[in-house]
């Protein structure tokens, strides 16, 4: 009687190890898609400078410049993985009142509006991911920066702090 229940055991462990390496290329795939979608956080379009009253740098980043329509309203929703040294630099062809929402977007973000002259106008710190909720620039915006939350509290970025910008 335990030699086919041994039987049986060893058939449907034997099935197992067979589906686990016939699923194993799939699996390894989708984690692989997955991963770049979420942890390839920024393209390194740029940089951004912080500088204070002096102009003394107090934080350089890495940022993803969105200045298209699709990359504009794509932002950094569904990205994870964001670190206090990379960005995102909305470029906007025109001065204007801004807007911008936490919608997909998983990750805590301090948002940062800056005028036509590159001085931080204000700054929506800590924001809550996954949210509708909508922050306004306090003024006409030509660019926004988003990073990841607790950034500019802990580089002393403030209303009026310059930022300096390139492409690569």
């Amino acid at each position: 009687m335990e030699v086919p229940l041994l039987k049986n055991f060893m058939r449907k462990i034997t099935l197992i190890v067979v589906l686990a390496f016939q699923c194993w290329p799939c699996a390894t795939v989708l984690a692989r898609q997955g991963a770049s979608a979420n942890f390839e956080v920024i393209r390194a379009d740029g940089r951004v400078e912080f500088l204070n009253s002096e102009g003394v740098v107090l934080k350089s980043i890495t940022v993803e410049i969105a200045d298209t329509p699709e990359a504009m309203s794509r932002g950094l929703m569904f990205r994870t993985g964001l670190d206090h040294t990379m960005g995102m630099l909305f470029i906007y062809e025109d001065v204007r009142e801004l807007a911008f929402w936490m919608r997909n977007t998983p990750t805590p973000l301090d948002i940062i509006f800056v005028s036509e002259g590159g001085r931080v106008i204000n700054i929506a710190a800590d924001t809550k991911p996954m949210s509708d909720r909508r922050h306004y620039s306090k003024g006409l915006a030509k660019y926004v920066v988003e990073v990841v939350s607790g950034f500019c509290a802990r580089y002393g970025v403030v209303e009026g702090t310059l930022i300096r910008w390139q492409r690569n």
